[in-house]
């Protein structure tokens, strides 16, 4: 399928395999191509709006990462944190690596228990009730309650 190449007043460049995208998304991706470190925008074909930015978009960043253009509306998490590795490190220690990672960080919606989840509403009630608030709108039907909410802090979730 050829690429559209739309070109903004800010001269950069949106290349869309998304033959009808909806007009949230493309606000949302105008406002974004309007940052000063983002370099260019790709579009898949299934891209709608998200949250944040459009899902289904590719946001090439040029000396900036940002988490929400990541994951915000499929459960994932990022962190960015600085580490004495070098390229020498870690190059042919991938897979040694991604499974170290993998079995550190919870997953899905089993690891907190209700004992767990008890102790979590007890320290960070205060801030769940903010999230839960924030979230627990019809435009955001994959948030149900603070018990599924609570059911997912503290790991990737399960998207």
């Amino acid at each position: 399928m050829k690429t559209l190449e739309i070109n903004l007043v800010n001269g950069k460049p949106i290349f869309s395999w998304c033959p009808n995208l909806e007009e949230g998304a493309i606000n949302q991706i105008k406002a974004i191509a309007a940052l000063p470190f983002v370099e260019h925008i790709a579009i898949m074909p299934d891209a709608h709006q998200g949250m944040e930015c459009p899902i289904g978009s590719v946001i090439a960043c040029n000396g900036a990462i940002v988490p929400s253009f990541v994951g915000v509306d499929i459960s994932c998490g990022m962190a960015t944190f600085r580490t004495n590795l070098t390229v020498k490190d870690i190059n042919g220690k991938e897979d040694i690596l991604h499974h170290s990672i993998e079995r550190s960080i919870p997953m899905g919606f089993s690891h907190n228990t209700d004992e767990r989840r008890s102790v979590l509403e007890q320290k960070y009630g205060e801030k769940i009730e903010f999230a839960v608030n924030k979230y627990l709108r019809p435009e955001y039907p994959e948030i149900v309650n603070k018990k599924e909410f609570a059911s997912q802090l503290g790991t990737l979730g399960g998207g």
